[in-house]
């Protein structure tokens, strides 16, 4: 369901996260399919409609900072749709603005159970005030690991 976004975003904040979500797709072109493309912008604009009027304690909007996690995720780390699609609605769930079931009825159960890991993650070391951006690239590198695994051995299973 499409949801009209809250007026309350300057001209220039939205020509900002238009620019960031250009350089996503350029960034994910190799491997984006045309439904690829209309999950994430479902995903953007579900976060739009949540976080238009929000901004991080660095006075950075959340939409803004939550592409830039997208494209360093797909830049820098090389990962692929269904963790740009964790990357975007993580904190949705987080905040509870939505709930993981809708999470995989629209994105489905990958992106799913890549949120849950995070979740479960992040609740486990709330504690810490010591967090590094370094910890969230290699917890999405190893979850991705753990669902090419997973997924090899099922098609292996398929052919034995």
């Amino acid at each position: 369901m499409l949801r009209t976004p809250k007026p309350k975003i300057s001209f220039g904040e939205k020509r900002k996260i238009y620019k960031r979500y250009e350089t996503l797709l350029k960034l994910s072109e190799s491997f984006l399919k045309e439904e690829d493309t209309r999950l994430i912008r479902e995903a953007i604009e579900e976060a739009f409609y949540y976080y238009s009027d929000e901004k991080l304690p660095n006075g950075e909007s959340v939409i803004l900072h939550l592409l830039e996690v997208a494209v360093i995720v797909v830049e820098r780390i090389g990962l692929a749709t269904k963790s740009v699609l964790a990357c975007l609605l993580y904190d949705l769930v987080k905040r509870e603005k939505i709930s993981l079931k809708d999470v995989e009825k629209k994105y489905g159960k990958k992106v799913t159970e890549i949120i849950t890991g995070l979740l479960k993650i992040f609740d486990l070391n709330a504690s810490e005030s010591n967090y590094q951006p370094e910890n969230f690239r290699k917890l999405l590198i190893d979850l991705n690991k753990n669902f090419q695994k997973k997924s090899k051995v099922k098609c292996l299973e398929g052919i034995l």
